[in-house]
């Protein structure tokens, strides 16, 4: 039903501051250690602002993003961050697997990086500047708490809107298909986790 796939190890500090592998969405067919090879039609998880998006978040444990353009995205040469107050990392330093167009990579969980069920927050920027809603390129939260230090600069940045999706009571929160993840409802937070097994099936 939706996505995953890799892993990597991190550290990571503040974002007080205003080897993973990578599954070729269209073969089903994965450059690190797959859990299926299930075919699948991903182009309905458009861009929000960048090439990437968080298309997945099991807390605690791992980060799946999806290469939402017609071309690979190297992460060992990209200059984007990923952002969980008060955790913060360079994606070139957790990882330099090469996502396909259309294609997954699962990012194994930074260390400094919160990750509870109850409530988070997963952003990514173009830059070091999390204050700036110029920066920012893709955003989800859930339940409360440190779920809301971000989401005014999500908020601005027009990538959320409203109250942030109830806390996680399945395995992970992942973006549903054909939305543009934007608030609560294009997320579903209360089913099994789907690594890197694609968004739709066929």
């Amino acid at each position: 039903m939706i996505r995953w796939l890799g892993l990597s190890l991190v550290v990571a500090i503040g974002c007080g501051d205003d080897d993973g592998g990578a599954v070729d969405a269209a073969s089903g067919v994965d450059s690190g250690t797959a859990d299926s090879a299930v075919e699948v039609t991903c182009s309905d998880l458009a861009p929000t602002g960048g090439g990437l998006v968080i298309s997945e978040v099991r807390a605690g444990s791992y980060i799946e993003l999806y290469n939402a353009t017609g071309s690979p995205v190297d992460l060992g040469a990209s200059e984007d961050w990923l952002c969980a107050r008060p955790g913060y990392q360079m994606l070139s330093s957790i990882s330099d697997a090469v996502v396909p167009p259309q294609g997954y990579v699962q990012l194994a969980w930074p260390s400094g990086f919160p990750g509870e069920d109850a409530g988070g927050e997963m952003a990514l920027y173009s830059s070091r500047d999390f204050g700036d809603a110029d920066a920012m390129f893709d955003y989800v939260c859930w339940g409360a708490g440190l779920a809301t230090n971000r989401a005014s600069v999500a908020e601005e940045a027009g990538l959320w809107s409203g109250d942030c999706t109830p806390a996680i009571s399945g395995e992970s929160i992942q973006r549903r298909p054909g939305v543009g993840g934007l608030e609560a409802a294009d997320y579903d937070v209360a089913s099994p986790a789907t690594p890197a097994d694609g968004c739709t099936a066929e």
